[in-house]
Parts: C-alpha cells; sequence; structure tokens
C-alpha cells in the first residue's frame, strides 16, 4: 500500500514538473520580453536557460533526451539561423577530447592497470595501515594525472578500501573506512581539476575559457590550478583526519599488524596480462609527455589521445574495440554538446550580460578587488546550489561571472577560474557529484559528515582561490 502511494505521489510530481517545462515554452512562444531593456531574442534566451536547469535537475526526462531537446527549443525560438549554427557545441574540441580520454580511462581498467597500483601502494606499506593510509591519500592526489575518471578512481579504491578495514578487523564503520570514502568521493572528485586532461569538466571549462579569451595549454592550467587545489586538499585532509578521530584507531591497529605478505595475497592477488599493462601504461605516459611538450609547440591537446586511442585499437593489440565504442555514455557526450550550445547562445544573444548585472549589480565598482572577488564567489555559490551537475553549470554560470569582470574592470582570468573553483568544489550534499552518490549510497557517510567536510571543502578552497588570485595569478 506504501509502494502504491509513494509511486502516486512520484508520477504527480513528473507531471507537474511537465506542466511546468509546457508552461515555459508556451511563454517563449507567446509572451513578448515582459522586462525594460530585455529584447525578445533574450527573453527567449532566459526562459531556454531555466527550462535547461529545470530539466537537467530533476531529471524529468533522461539525460540524453533533455539534451537533445534544448536544440530543439533554440530552434523552435529561433535562437540560432540554422542547424549547424543550433548545434555550434557539438563541434567544440573538448567535447571530443572527453570523448577520446573517457574511452583510454575505460582500456587502463580494462587491462587491470589499476591493480597494479593497488598491489604498489600495498607493497610500499609493508603491512603497516597507517602506511597504507598515506598511500591513498598520495594516490588520490596524483593519480587525477594519470586516470581522468573521478568514477574510475573511486570504483578503483572503494573495494581496497573495504578489504583493508576487513584484514585489520576495523569496525564497519570505523574512522579509517569513513576517512578513505570521503578521500575518494568529495576530495577525490576536487582533485580532478587539477589538470586539465582531468575529466569532462575541467575540459568544458577550459573551452569556455578560451572563449573568454584566455587560451590555456596543459601545462599552463596546471600551473594556475595547482597551488589553490593543492593547499586546498591538505587543508581539508587535516580537518577530516581529526574530524573521524583516524589516528587514535589506526595507532592500535598498526601495532597488531607488522607484515606485508598476508595483505598483499588478500587484497591484490589478482591477475593481469603484464604485456598489455606495460603497452598502457607506456602509452599514457609518452602522450602525458606529449602535452607537457606540446603546451610550448602549440600542439593541439586533442592530437595525442587520438593517437593513442587508434594504437590501441590496432591489430595485434586490439585493447579497444567495435564493442568498446558502442558500450561508451553517448548520454554524457549529448548533455556537454548541448551545455556548450546553450552557453553559446547565452552569451551571443547578450543574456550573459543582463544577467550579470542583474545578479551581481549590486555589487559597486568602489569594492577593492579582493572584496568584490569575495562576493562574486558568493553568489557563483549560490547560482551553483541550483545545479546538480558541475558540468551544466559551468557552461551556464560562467559567461556570466565573465561579463560581470568585464564591467567592473576586475582581473577577467582571476573571475574565470574562480568560478571554475568554486563550482567544481560544491560538495555539501551528495547529488552535487557522482562519487559522493555513490559514497553516500554505500551507508559510509552520513548526510551530517557530507554537509560538514564539503562546507570546508568550500571554505578552503576560497581561501585558497583568494591567495591564487592576490598573487598567483
Amino acid at each position: 500500500m506504501n509502494g502504491s502511494i509513494s509511486g502516486q505521489r512520484f508520477l504527480h510530481t513528473k507531471w507537474l514538473q511537465l506542466v511546468i517545462v509546457v508552461i515555459l515554452f508556451a511563454a517563449g512562444l507567446l509572451v513578448p520580453a515582459p522586462f525594460s531593456g530585455l529584447d525578445d531574442q533574450q527573453w527567449k534566451t532566459l526562459l531556454l536557460l531555466v527550462i535547461s536547469i529545470f530539466l537537467w535537475s530533476t531529471k524529468l526526462l533522461p539525460l540524453g533526451i533533455s539534451s537533445l531537446f534544448v536544440i530543439a527549443i533554440i530552434m523552435m525560438f529561433n535562437l540560432a539561423d540554422s542547424f549547424s549554427s543550433a548545434i555550434s557545441g557539438f563541434i567544440a574540441s573538448a567535447l571530443y577530447f572527453v570523448l577520446i580520454v573517457s574511452m583510454i580511462s575505460k582500456v587502463m581498467i580494462k587491462v587491470g592497470l589499476d591493480k597494479m597500483i593497488a598491489r604498489l601502494i600495498l607493497r610500499l606499506s609493508s603491512g603497516n595501515v597507517v602506511r597504507v593510509m598515506l598511500g591513498f591519500v598520495i594516490a588520490a592526489m596524483v593519480l587525477p594525472v594519470l586516470m581522468p575518471s573521478a568514477v574510475a578512481r573511486f570504483r578503483m579504491f572503494h573495494p581496497l578500501i573495504d578489504s583493508v578495514n576487513t584484514f585489520y578487523d576495523l569496525p564497519e564503520q570505523s574512522a579509517f573506512r569513513r576517512f578513505c570514502n570521503w578521500l575518494f568521493s568529495g576530495v577525490n572528485q576536487f582533485l580532478t581539476m587539477i589538470v586539465l586532461t582531468g575529466g569532462g569538466y575541467p575540459i568544458l571549462a577550459s573551452e569556455l575559457l578560451d572563449d573568454a579569451g584566455f587560451s590555456m595549454t596543459w601545462t599552463s592550467w596546471f600551473l594556475h590550478m595547482m597551488p589553490p587545489i593543492y593547499a586546498a586538499t591538505v587543508m581539508v585532509i587535516i580537518f577530516a583526519f581529526f574530524y573521524f578521530h583516524v589516528w587514535d584507531e589506526l595507532a592500535d591497529s598498526s601495532r597488531s599488524a607488522n607484515t606485508s605478505e598476508p595483505v598483499n595475497d588478500q587484497l591484490s592477488n589478482n591477475g593481469y596480462d603484464k604485456r598489455n599493462m606495460q603497452i598502457v601504461f607506456s602509452l599514457i605516459i609518452l602522450m602525458i609527455a606529449a602535452w607537457l611538450i606540446g603546451s610550448n609547440t602549440g600542439m593541439p591537446t586533442i592530437l595525442p589521445p587520438i593517437i593513442v586511442l587508434t594504437i590501441l585499437s590496432l591489430p595485434g593489440i586490439r585493447l579497444f574495440t567495435d564493442m568498446d565504442f558502442r558500450s561508451f555514455e553517448w548520454e554524457t557526450f549529448i548533455f556537454i554538446g548541448s551545455a556548450i550550445s546553450l552557453s553559446n547562445i547565452v552569451q551571443r544573444t547578450g543574456t550573459a550580460d543582463w544577467l550579470a548585472n542583474v545578479l551581481f549589480g549590486w555589487i559597486s565598482p568602489t569594492y577593492p578587488d579582493m572584496i568584490a572577488l569575495f562576493f562574486l564567489m558568493v553568489m557563483i555559490l549560490f547560482l551553483r546550489v541550483f545545479f546538480t551537475s558541475p558540468t551544466g553549470a559551468i557552461a551556464v554560470i560562467l559567461p556570466l561571472a565573465v561579463s560581470f569582470g568585464n564591467s567592473l574592470g576586475l582581473p577577467v582570468l582571476s573571475v574565470s577560474l574562480l568560478t571554475i573553483l568554486i563550482i567544481g568544489s560544491l560538495m555539501v550534499l551528495p547529488i552535487y557529484s557522482n562519487t559522493t552518490i555513490i559514497a553516500y549510497q554505500s551507508g559510509v557517510l552520513t548526510l551530517k559528515d557530507q554537509f560538514i567536510l564539503g562546507s570546508v571543502l568550500l571554505i578552503a578552497i576560497m581561501i585558497s582561490g583568494l591567495l591564487a588570485a592576490a598573487c598567483l595569478w
């Protein structure tokens, strides 16, 4: 009976959401611009923006379908001259970079590179659980350079964390297990931004940054983002260590085990093809080297991963197949392409300037730069709350922030990078990233844990971001 009532309520909610979308759509077709200073194209773009945010946040439709529907609305509202103009986001290099790097990431998991890294950490720990945890911390901070997907990194370490917890006979909800789950959910997701090639979010952010007039190479992105991100990461890890009372628990456990062999046998006794492993690992190292060298020679960032994926598909190697290509998560591809198209429309129609004046206009140009940037971060955070996906949020919010920065004479690069950091670090609730959702559903972290640690992360990145804006950028 309760299940039937819950199902009816869910259905009623979805019907109400559908009615809201229909009303907004009808307003775009029939109602003229109701505000002074807002022309019809900007009014329709504003409604398109609201519809897009609503569809992507409520998941009224499947992600891929809602993203295609956004393209349809662009054409029905006459916000693009042609279909090719409406889908301008689908010719962005960032979109195909996400596609190719994600495929390479899947090959890394397929050949067992995750198992090799886990075995290395366990071997270096010598059976000491404190060293295991330290190895996990180092891996979380380094692996975004090698393994682009935050979800892949979480899924790689999640069973290993549980196995270590069981081996040392720690409680099911041990401080060690809770700390490591936050490390590879919240912190791991946040660290994705440290490299340009860290995942879909930084890649899309760099594309939008390029549109704002700042072209970032792999090296320049790393040099700009590494100091504030690592500084905030250290602050959050230290806080989490004391928040979970990890030391009291690990001090006792480390004295009870002094050999590495049982740990290695129990946790990493997984076979893998050594030849394939060497091929993939060598190609990844060469790809990263090409990015570093290419930063100084003008080589397109997308070129090395295309070559790597081609090599992985060659006869005799064939680590990437037609089946792997067909099984790719194409809804993510469509979503990012639609988000970029939406961002282009928001900028092209001047809606970004209008919205920036409405949302940020209360910030006086007489404020010192650091005060203005702080208030800007607060407003960006307010807007970010309405998006469940950082990718959707950056496509909408970054153009507004850049427009505001230009109008006030603020350093546009600082405005852009602070916007990217704030949007990518909001994790006060599990819904704001895939890794935190998985960690929360496992029952290890509570909503209280998520809110407290996520809030500390936000405070840490605001502090380190402002310091970077003042001293580095």
